[in-house]
């Protein structure tokens, strides 16, 4: 098994005739002009025709984009199938068939499948619900990638490790990924920072591999609005180097273009210097996205857009009882607040009384687009004010969140009859 590395969180697993690619993201930005790559892609659109299949983690544009997928040519599309975990949106499979691509299908979780040269693959959804973990074996290897896929505790690592059984290559991500602090707690990033490097401990204390790649965190924070969150983020060369120190493990490195035979030696210092290189040269000169301001008209547009758009897929009653969330508009140093009673209304409110503190384009970002509150929370570009309730922002993220991914906030009958639905069928006669 050879591993190619392409960037961030996406590789090719090249073995006996079958390269699938993971998580292809090959250039651009992503999440609103809020991450980019610290290195540069070699992997190129015209190498998807070496490709035979591609499989996506999650609906995240650093691990599914379609700018990048657009840009395959459409005959190499026809020849790769594409993988993806089981939905109840099928948005991602959709998209994949209209775009060309072959026999695009979603893979049953925790169901064995067979490619043609006898490798086996099997995958699963992690603790959110909209990650997945993907394990491969092969008579002489086994390959199980993470990526950011959020695992709560132990017992779910356990949980993985009892489906897949041997890991000999462990692939997960090593810095934090989303929001962490407003611009002065530089703490809670520090802390944000720890965790990571105990998740991936004990990751290796239950899954035993015997080989670690670090990815998934190959990027910095490249808008204006959240910039500051690069202060803190774990440098590869720190996470080598505690990874050196762990006994049992063998911590492997790649840098774009990389090609890594599985139980070979790799020079993975030579990669990390790269990184370095890089990684000072985005953040000392940076040149950074500056989000444009949305006049307040185009905003009430969006805004009662998505208030109309909520309360038709969602209990009607339920959202009308919501409470009013505060927004402070930065750039236009005004407060307004959102409801699916009233939509869109300008306030009297403090700056540090409001819910959250966000510029106009990003606030707009999050009523046009179904992904877009949740974007906001990765993105970072936002700051909780001191004397405001974030929870109320939360609500409203949740309901978007939930339409997201092909669900709704049920009311109280609809909920009864889902369940009585649910009993039914599992009583049922075979």
């Amino acid at each position: 098994m050879k591993i190619e590395w392409v960037n961030h969180a996406s590789f090719v697993v090249d073995c006996a005739g079958i390269r699938l690619t993971i998580d292809p993201w090959i250039q651009g930005f992503v999440f609103n002009n809020s991450w980019a790559h610290i290195s540069p892609t070699r992997f190129t659109y015209e190498d998807f025709r070496r490709i035979s299949h591609i499989w996506f983690s999650h609906e995240h544009p650093d691990h599914f984009n379609p700018p990048d997928l657009s840009r395959i040519d459409t005959q190499a599309r026809a020849r790769i199938s594409i993988l993806f975990q089981q939905t109840l949106d099928k948005k991602v499979i959709d998209y994949c068939r209209r775009a060309g691509f072959a026999n695009p299908r979603e893979l049953e979780p925790r169901v064995w499948e067979r490619l043609p040269n006898g490798m086996q693959l099997v995958c699963d959804k992690t603790a959110n619900e909209t990650d997945s973990w993907l394990y491969l074996k092969t008579d002489q290897t086994s390959l199980l990638n993470l990526n950011d896929g959020v695992f709560r505790n132990r017992h779910e690592l356990e949980r993985v490790k009892r489906v897949v059984g041997t890991v000999d290559v462990l692939l997960t991500q090593f810095s934090y990924a989303n929001w962490q602090g407003n611009r002065d707690n530089v703490g809670r990033r520090q802390a944000a920072a720890r965790r990571k490097i105990e998740q991936m401990r004990e990751q290796i204390t239950v899954l035993r591999p015997r080989y670690v790649v670090p990815f998934a965190s190959y990027v910095w924070f490249c808008n204006e609005d959240n910039f500051f969150m690069n202060d803190v983020t774990n440098r590869i060369d720190h996470v080598f180097a505690i990874l050196s120190k762990t006994s049992g493990i063998v911590p492997v490195v790649l840098y774009p273009g990389d090609v890594w035979t599985v139980g070979s030696p790799h020079d993975s210092r030579a990669s990390i210097e790269r990184y370095i290189v890089d990684h000072e040269r985005a953040l000392s000169h940076p040149q950074l996205f500056r989000n444009p301001k949305i006049n307040l008209e185009a905003l009430h547009e969006a805004a009662e857009a998505f208030r109309l758009r909520s309360l038709d897929l969602n209990a009607r009653q339920k959202l009308l009882a919501y409470r009013p969330c505060r927004i402070f508009l930065t750039d236009h140093s005004m407060a307004v607040a959102f409801s699916f009673r009233d939509g869109l209304q300008r306030t009297t409110a403090e700056a540090e009384n409001c819910d959250v503190a966000v510029g106009s384009q990003a606030l707009k970002y999050c009523f046009d687009c179904t992904w877009g509150f949740d974007t906001l929370l990765v993105s970072g570009m936002f700051e909780k004010p001191p004397r405001g309730v974030f929870r109320n922002f939360e609500e409203y993220q949740w309901v978007a969140h939930l339409n997201n991914h092909g669900r709704r906030l049920e009311g109280p009958v609809a909920r009864t009859v889902r369940r009585l639905r649910g009993l039914l069928g599992r009583r049922a006669p075979a």
